[in-house]
């Protein structure tokens, strides 16, 4: 069975992302993943090429689907109803046994608040950001988790923590 991974990049001053370079940093990690789940505004804000060069599966969460310009080949299929636990129901039967990333932040709490996330990794990013999207500005609750587990990158530290959940 698919692991689905919730993996946030935050800057030092608790940014997730900025808005002038968009969220493009945060979905390299998830090429050679099994499939994506994001929200429609990172669907609206992302460059996808790599990701539809990977053949990615991507399940957009969204109220309405959008002109069908941006996604004729298959690569993203649109959840209107049933919201995340939805989305990444489909997306870990799609996935089998490789991982399901989360891409956006409200995506990710609300994957986190419905108990639907196995691990949540954290990059803490060596840059002031200034501006953009504020982890504690997300729909979340307190979540419970195990570990720490922190591994010095290049120029990044990665926490990851095990069977993230809503308290």
């Amino acid at each position: 069975m698919a692991t689905v991974v919730a993996e946030i990049s935050m800057s030092q001053d608790g940014f997730l992302v900025d808005h002038a370079t968009g969220p493009n940093q945060v979905l390299e990690w998830c090429e050679g993943g099994g499939a994506i789940v994001v929200g429609r505004r990172t669907f609206d804000a992302a460059d996808w090429t790599a990701v539809r060069s990977a053949r990615i599966p991507v399940f957009v969460v969204t109220r309405s689907v959008p002109a069908k310009d941006r996604y004729e080949d298959g690569s993203f299929t649109f959840v209107t109803d049933g919201g995340v636990k939805t989305a990444v129901a489909r997306a870990k039967m799609l996935a089998g046994a490789m991982v399901v990333g989360l891409a956006g932040a409200n995506i990710t709490w609300q994957a986190i608040n419905a108990g639907l996330v196995d691990d949540l990794r954290v990059i803490v990013v060596p840059v002031v950001a200034g501006k953009g999207i504020r982890i504690d500005e997300t729909p979340h609750g307190p979540v419970r988790v195990e570990g720490p587990r922190g591994v010095e990158g290049t120029g990044v530290t990665h926490v990851s923590y095990r069977s993230a959940s809503a308290a």
